[in-house]
């Protein structure tokens, strides 16, 4: 019930329900708004335009750029040495995620014995 008198609803005509929500068999969940192959979908999805979007992005950086790395020195395409150093730097964060969870249970295994 609401303070405001304009307002006719009670509680008794919301049959006590949470506005949004779906009444019904299995708890009220509808077993096929979320399934494996939906989200497999999804991903495909989400994966084909993030390509789309890499694609443009080396297109639109074809400006050759001398690249150094210790000693050794190369021309490359600018988008394709962004995406060079973006991978290492994920296989970098990748590692020490790695590591921190390998101690992460190995410090639980040592205290559940």
């Amino acid at each position: 019930m609401t303070s405001d008198p304009t307002d006719h609803r009670s509680t008794h005509d919301q049959g006590g329900a949470i506005p949004g929500e779906v009444r019904g068999g299995r708890g009220g969940r509808n077993p096929a708004a979320r399934s494996r192959s939906g989200a497999i979908w999804t991903a495909i999805v989400c994966a084909l335009i993030l390509l789309v979007l890499l694609i443009v992005f080396f297109l639109q950086n074809e400006t050759p750029v001398l690249v150094t790395f210790f000693g050794l020195e190369g021309s490359i395409a600018l988008g394709l040495a962004l995406l060079i150093a973006a991978v290492g730097g994920g296989l970098v964060v990748a590692l020490v995620g790695a590591v921190r969870i390998i101690k992460l249970r190995a410090a639980a295994r040592r205290s559940t014995r």
